[in-house]
């Protein structure tokens, strides 16, 4: 996604205009042709939009073009969200500058997870191995060393190793200074930090010794728009290079490509609609960025339910259902409201067992009512 052949236009200089195409006008140019298109076929244009990059739209720069916009897992925290999904890998490297000689194996994460899940199934939902209220969820894997890592592979541990749970700890508390102060948001406790575009990749031989796979899509950015360096090495970042390098990314590139404006009046007057779900398991960005977001837009417009409205789904990865499921209808659901004026009160998860629950809008949650055997979406309510 973020290669060296268009970030640099020479070494230690960004091609700021090739980031501007890539961050929006590459984005407007395509639904402009797409509109004309449309409008030429059919006479008239009402245009509807889906992908992380919506927010730009309905923003600071093109607020009129789109009717409506469907943000699924939307990446408006750019900078931000990148360092704090490679965080847990640089609590790992700083682990290793003290002397760590063993890079934990990815079972005693995926060990970790499976007992965070069992510590907070229960909390507000059915006993299904998802976590519904991850807010109430506070397990703290350093309670998990030396516990059973319940390996299976060749040579893997046979315990869970402190690093591994502060690893953990790490992914689950968010990117933090040296002091515990507050960078970014979490991902969540049902995250698996080894799937695709996850943050704590590694690789591991037979013998059990596992070496890091540091995520491109994250320490590209760091990398080639952050230090203008492709050679930089993460691996001997301190804690205190690690929180420079974050404030940079947000003063450098904030106006260029986070999409997290809240103003969103002009939208609003236009007639837009704005239909937003995160995944509360999303492996590759923090859901807390896109509550952050809604609750920004709130502060500058109470009645904002009228044009925007935001649900965290339980169990949902990044785009995908993962083991809770994704909304089914989001797009009819917002082609009814952008045309029919009917608002989505609630929308329904359905998984790849046909389990299905309710979806409430934030910050409303949906509460278990039913029975765990046997639910359906109508066994919760929103609270």
């Amino acid at each position: 996604m973020l290669l060296a052949s268009w970030a640099l236009a020479s070494p230690g200089n960004v091609d700021y205009n090739a980031l501007q195409n890539f961050a929006f006008n590459g984005l407007i140019d395509g639904a402009m042709a797409t509109k004309q298109v449309i409008e030429s076929f059919y006479g008239h244009a009402r245009t509807t939009l889906t992908g992380t990059v919506a927010l730009k739209v309905a923003g600071k720069k093109f607020p009129e073009v789109f009717d409506g916009i469907a943000a699924a897992a939307p990446a408006i925290n750019w900078s931000s969200f990148f360092f704090s999904s490679t965080f847990p890998q640089q609590v790992l490297s700083e682990l290793t500058q003290n002397g760590l000689k063993r890079f934990p194996h990815e079972c005693e994460f995926l060990s970790l997870r499976t007992a965070a899940i069992a510590a907070c199934d229960a909390n507000g939902g059915p006993v299904d191995g998802l976590i519904s209220d991850m807010a109430s969820c506070k397990f703290d894997a350093r309670s998990m060393i030396g516990s059973p890592s319940n390996c299976s592979s060749s040579g893997a541990p046979s315990v869970i190793s402190e690093a591994a749970a502060m690893a953990m700890n790490a992914l689950w508390q968010g990117a933090q200074t040296s002091d515990g102060s507050f960078l970014w948001y979490p991902h969540g406790y049902q995250t698996d930090p080894t799937a695709f575009y996850g943050t704590l990749d590694n690789t591991c031989s037979d013998n059990g010794t596992c070496v890091p796979e540091r995520n491109t899509l994250f320490t590209h950015w760091i990398k080639y728009f952050v230090k203008k360096d492709p050679d930089f090495d993460l691996n001997n970042m301190t804690r205190q290079d690690f929180v420079r390098a974050f404030n940079a990314g947000t003063r450098d590139y904030n106006s260029i490509i986070d999409t997290d404006y809240p103003d969103l009046r002009e939208f609003r007057a236009a007639g837009g609609k704005l239909l937003t779900y995160h995944g509360l398991a999303d492996q590759s960005i923090p859901y807390g960025g896109t509550g952050d977001y809604y609750d920004r837009v709130s502060a500058l417009d109470p009645a904002l339910r009228d044009f925007y409205r935001y649900f965290e789904v339980p169990g949902a990865a990044h785009c995908e259902a993962g083991q809770g499921g994704v909304p089914t209808g989001l797009f009819s659901a917002l082609v009814d409201w952008v045309e029919n004026g009917i608002a989505p009160e609630t929308l329904i998860a359905r998984n790849a067992e046909d389990k299905e629950r309710l979806l409430c809008q934030y910050p409303k949650k949906a509460v278990f009512t039913g029975d765990s055997a046997n639910y359906t979406a109508a066994d919760f309510v929103c609270q």
